[in-house]
């Protein structure tokens, strides 16, 4: 059994080209063979969390994305599992839908900041389905846009905290324990 059944990649390279922009390849370039988990491990053993989190949250599935980033927001205690938004998110990941997707896309739009609540809303929505309104033509979200909105919500709720690295670190120990499960999408 590979490292990491949760997710399909198999080297650190395919990883890092599909997160794009948000990480420099050239500075990877001699790692891309390296398998996810081992490359994972030399980014943690080098203090590269933001880079670790980008490759956490690319690396895993869109809905285990989603729930790594929700589980490491509500354990850091940095998102209120009380507001609305919050709750359509746990509703969601206990049984999406799409109805339910729709609902958190109206209650993203009603936040006034760029929160890690509102990065993760965004996120569900566009995991899947269409983007559009649903009186219109179907339009999907890019492939990569979940995985850069879950991220973003890790990087924002850390980087609003005056202690950045255990957000990150703790993010790292739920995301590497999602990997090593079987995957469920």
């Amino acid at each position: 059994m590979k490292p990491w059944p949760a997710t399909s990649w198999t080297d650190s390279g395919q990883i890092i080209s599909f997160i794009g922009g948000a990480m420099e390849a050239a500075d990877f370039a001699d790692q891309f063979h390296l398998t996810p988990d081992k490359f994972f491990e030399l980014l943690l053993a080098e203090k590269k969390l933001r880079e670790a989190t980008y490759f956490m949250g690319h690396a895993l599935p869109r809905y285990e994305g989603i729930v790594w980033a929700l589980q490491t927001l509500l354990q850091a205690e940095a998102i209120d599992r009380k507001k609305p938004l919050v709750n359509a998110i746990l509703r969601w990941v206990d049984g999406p839908s799409e109805d339910l997707r729709r609902d958190i896309e109206a209650l993203t739009a009603l936040e006034t900041d760029y929160t890690a609540e509102q990065q993760l809303g965004m996120a569900v929505f566009m995991s899947g389905g269409s983007i559009s309104a649903p009186d219109l033509p179907p339009v999907l979200a890019p492939p990569y846009a979940s995985a850069r909105l879950v991220t973003s919500a890790v990087l924002t709720a850390a980087y609003a905290t005056d202690q950045p690295q255990a957000l990150l670190l703790r993010a790292a120990d739920i995301g590497e324990a999602m990997a090593k499960q079987a995957r469920t999408s």
